[in-house]
């Protein structure tokens, strides 16, 4: 099941929402230093089960070096015990556990905030 079918809504996020986004969080929030001088680099991805986990990274690439934010949307429903963590490991400080919750969305700098994300199981 691809992005289209699983959240249409997003499916214009690169297009209609985020240049606006981009531009908005430079200006209320100049101190993270993002740079709007170029459109911003999107990707919408679908993950279910245990295929969305991932080892400790950056959401940066050699396809997407200049990536700034990530945002993290949880679209379904998840069991509390359902797994599916996302674990941002800052720099000597304490590491962040945000659990899944259906509407929730995470934010974090995606050159700049190790994380991980572990697996899970959608009910």
């Amino acid at each position: 099941v691809g992005a289209e079918e699983e959240a249409p809504a997003l499916t214009c996020f690169g297009s209609d929402w985020s240049r606006d986004l981009q531009t908005a969080l430079a200006e209320e929030m100049p101190e993270l230093g993002l740079c709007v001088d170029t459109p911003p680099q999107v990707k919408i991805q679908v993950t279910d089960g245990s295929a969305g986990c991932a080892p400790c990274h950056y959401d940066t690439s050699a396809s997407a070096p200049d990536r700034q934010v990530t945002l993290l949307f949880y679209l379904g429903p998840w069991a509390p015990d359902g797994g599916a963590e996302l674990e941002l490991v800052p720099f000597i400080r304490e590491h962040v556990v945000i659990h899944p919750s259906e509407g929730r969305c995470a934010a974090f700098l995606a050159d700049r905030m190790l994380h991980l994300s572990r697996p899970g199981v959608r009910t």
